[in-house]
């Protein structure tokens, strides 16, 4: 479909099929994966095994200074991160 308004020009053309795939994670269960389509959105929902155990580890926070000394700023650690196991 083209229309001309004044100077402009919109032209809309179907190409096609469209398909998208992917992988599941490998903990993801085939059997409780649903989706919905809604305004063009197509949303899918992925249900996997429990979330992995978290790990605390201490984080030593350097300073410009500290650096050149090789030791953090009050030589203990001041922050810590979680990660999986």
């Amino acid at each position: 479909m083209t229309r001309v308004r004044s100077s402009a020009i919109r032209v809309e053309r179907a190409y096609g099929s469209f398909g998208r795939s992917f992988s599941l994670p490998d903990d993801a269960s085939p059997a409780k994966v649903t989706a919905d389509f809604k305004n063009g959105v197509l949303k899918v929902h992925l249900l996997g095994s429990k979330r992995p155990d978290l790990q605390l580890l201490p984080v030593v926070v350097l300073t410009p200074s500290s650096r050149m000394s090789g030791r953090g700023q009050g030589g203990s650690p001041s922050e810590t991160v979680g990660r999986t196991k």
